[in-house]
């Protein structure tokens, strides 16, 4: 719509000027240069052009019963012709990238500028289009931002997509647009459009998997609150969820009995979230458990955060006398034995279990019996107490004590390594041997795990010494871990003028000889607990 450019220009044949001290014109040679005005183009009207906003939302997972969700983001810019006023805006809406239909639609969508105002009224059900009134003047060289925001019913909403835009195949931009140029008060001919991105829109969603640890592993009858597997809960980013129901089925066909396990829980940590329950039996099925939302120390069940997971560790005691035999673990069979609610939705869609490992469920192969599983408990009726010697133990070596009653003090002759295996054992004595020397070359006799000193000094007779620890004082080995024990004494100096001592060139050496423990889970003596016997340490002279 340009008619003519126009551009002003001053030569120096067009200026005449007077010396201000002479008062003589100035000659027509002494005024030089040029002044040339750019191009202006005389058009009969500005223009307006409909752009997407690089601001407009991505492209995510929508809930149903969404309110307030932003779809659209779009500019309208107007050129430096005039000031543009806009009167009237037609939204498309689209489900399946088709027309909405009234089975299939937003409700309640709205024109929001940048500052909070609202361009016209809220549309509150429309279909394939929303029709918005009013008055909006985009400035000339200026862009207004306009937001559309709108609700997504919790029924006959777009599925499984919906989008809404600014001029399209079905709405041409001359129809989507009504505005006029403010000086020329012509009706403007717009340009452009805006699409705004895909929206997947339905219910939350649970993924349920099983962690690869604690793994396999043997835990001992007798047992408490033991940990069988770790269940790993994530939820969609489409909204908050919370689980009301989980239903346990043991694992494998060596399940034993009902009452090989007990009070079966939930953990998020180690903070328990439901009551203790113990299995049912089934004759067609593996035995089960079902932790309903009364069950939940909350009375509600397990909340998670969009796009967020929980980690929830089963764990149960074994009985003492469950069989050593059997073949003990617990996992989620399928999809429908995992309930939850979407918080926005309010809708309780299926769960997911992706095949993980070759299993149908989370640690359980609902399609081979539930002989399989990723976590897997065997019992064992004891643990097992193992002791060495370390390759750090003292090497024989002199020791100058001078004579008596001079004494050498803190002198290390042995270290050994105790490692437990499938629980805790308690260390409940330690006697310990001499071999070579008297009893007379020692004054004192200690125990230590690294700087720590296990009861009190003690002194040989007759060649041993037995140190028994208190009930509350227990050296404790952890399932799974190892401690180390060093043997010190404090040796005699040499027997001189009567005093008694040591005798010059004795060479005594001191070991473990034996060991008394107890299980902590199964109350009774491990596995290989009757000490090192003949590991004796390291000559000291």
């Amino acid at each position: 719509n340009i008619l003519h450019t126009v551009k002003l220009s001053v030569a120096v044949t067009s200026i005449w000027a007077d010396g201000l001290n002479s008062q003589y014109d100035l000659p027509s040679t002494a005024i030089t240069g040029t002044a040339t005005g750019n191009a202006h183009s005389i058009a009969a009207n500005g223009n307006l052009a409909v752009s997407l906003s690089s601001l407009t939302p991505s492209a995510q997972n929508l809930v149903i019963g969404a309110t307030g969700q932003e779809f659209l983001r779009f500019n309208l810019t107007a050129d430096s012709g005039e000031d543009i006023d806009v009167t009237s805006i037609i939204l498309n809406m689209f489900s399946m990238q088709q027309d909405a239909t009234t089975g299939a639609h937003f409700i309640n969508v709205k024109l929001v500028k940048e500052d909070g105002s609202q361009f016209g009224i809220t549309s509150a059900n429309p279909i394939a289009s929303a029709s918005f009134s009013g008055t909006l003047t985009v400035p000339a060289s200026e862009t207004v931002v306009l937001k559309v925001i709108g609700n997504i019913p919790s029924s006959s909403y777009p599925s499984p997509n919906g989008s809404m835009s600014v001029a399209s195949s079905t709405i041409s931009i001359a129809s989507a647009l009504t505005s006029t140029g403010r000086s020329s008060s012509v009706d403007i001919v717009e340009t452009g459009g805006a699409d705004g991105k895909l929206m997947t829109i339905g219910s939350g969603t649970v993924t349920v998997t099983a962690a690869a640890t604690p793994g396999d592993q043997t835990l001992i009858a007798g047992a408490s609150q033991a940990s069988f597997v770790d269940l790993v809960f994530t939820a969609g980013t489409a909204e908050n969820v919370r689980i009301t129901r989980i239903k346990l089925n043991s694992v494998t066909n060596e399940e034993g009995t009902t009452t090989d396990v007990a009070h079966i829980a939930l953990y998020d940590g180690s903070t328990r979230l439901t009551a203790k329950k113990s299995l049912t039996a089934s004759t067609t099925v593996n035995h089960y458990v079902v932790f309903s939302s009364s069950d939940f120390l909350n009375s509600a069940g397990i909340s998670i955060t969009k796009g967020q997971q929980k980690r929830i560790t089963v764990k149960a005691d074994i009985a003492s006398t469950a069989s050593s035999t059997n073949n003990i673990g617990f996992g989620i069979a399928h999809a429908g034995s995992v309930t939850f609610v979407g918080l926005s939705s309010n809708t309780t869609p299926t769960s997911t279990i992706p095949a993980i490992g070759g299993l149908t469920g989370a640690n359980y192969d609902a399609g081979a019996g539930g002989d399989s599983a990723l976590n897997l408990v065997t019992l064992a009726q004891k643990g097992t107490l193992t002791i060495n010697t370390t390759a750090d133990t003292p090497i024989a070596a002199i020791q100058a004590v001078g004579k008596s009653p001079a004494m050498g003090s803190g002198i290390a002759f042995h270290k050994s390594l105790f490692a437990a295996t499938y629980e805790d054992i308690d260390i409940k004595s330690i006697s310990v041997t001499r071999s070579g020397g008297n009893d007379a070359d020692f004054a004192y006799i200690t125990l230590w795990d690294g700087s720590t000193q296990l009861g009190s000094a003690q002194s040989l007779s007759n060649g041993s010494s037995t140190f028994n620890f208190a009930t509350a004082d227990y050296w404790r080995i952890p399932a799974g871990g190892v401690k180390f024990l060093t043997i010190k004494a404090d040796l005699n100096g040499i027997e001189s003028l009567g005093i008694s001592g040591a005798s010059t060139g004795d060479a005594p050496a001191l070991g473990v000889d034996t060991v008394t423990a107890e299980g902590v889970a199964s109350g009774v003596a491990p596995n290989g607990s009757t000490g090192e016997q003949d590991k004796i340490g390291n000559i000291q002279y």
